[in-house]
């Protein structure tokens, strides 16, 4: 995924109700120009007039079928982008959330896993003075707020999923 930036032909594109209404239609699937014309009970030139401008700020991009001399429109990764921005929310946080989850496991399988024993003496496989924070309660307290924190991500990713199309753009 790249960066969205949105250039000054792509708020020109989007300051219109129809234009809007063009990018919400096109969220379902790619259609035609004779497909939308007949959902929005507009003539075929205003809708080539309408989707030439969303094409420029590449909000949608035009797309010939093989075999088919239909062309059809959809949303564009930018387009996408700005009807379901919480998809990129979601992908930030789950991966984040997996990461806390690794970590946080390694700590506590470190924390859980025997080291090696002096006799009636049991020490940590690393040197105090090398790394005097990370004692055994340490690392269990790391474990616990990192699978905590994996835990809290993927509840907000499930509930901002389930927020469904649209969040932003009514």
């Amino acid at each position: 995924m790249g960066k969205l930036t949105l250039d000054q032909s792509a708020f020109k594109a989007l300051a219109s109700e129809t234009r809007l209404d063009i990018l919400k239609r096109l969220d379902d699937k790619p259609k035609t120009l004779s497909d939308l014309a007949r959902e929005m009970d507009l003539t075929k030139a205003t809708l080539h007039e309408h989707l030439g401008k969303l094409a420029e700020a590449e909000l949608v991009s035009r797309k010939e079928r093989e075999g088919h001399k239909w062309i059809y429109y959809k949303l564009s990764w930018k387009g996408s982008s700005l009807l379901h921005p919480e998809k990129t929310y979601i992908a930030v946080m789950l991966s984040s959330g997996v990461a806390s989850l690794i970590v946080g496991v390694v700590a506590l399988i470190r924390y859980l896993t025997p080291v090696k024993q002096e006799p009636a003496v049991r020490t940590l496989t690393f040197s105090p003075a090398e790394e005097p924070w990370l004692t055994e309660s340490a690392l269990l307290l790391i474990a616990i707020v990192l699978i905590s924190a994996f835990a809290v991500l993927l509840g907000l990713s499930i509930y901002l999923r389930g927020k469904g199309r649209n969040l932003f753009i009514e």
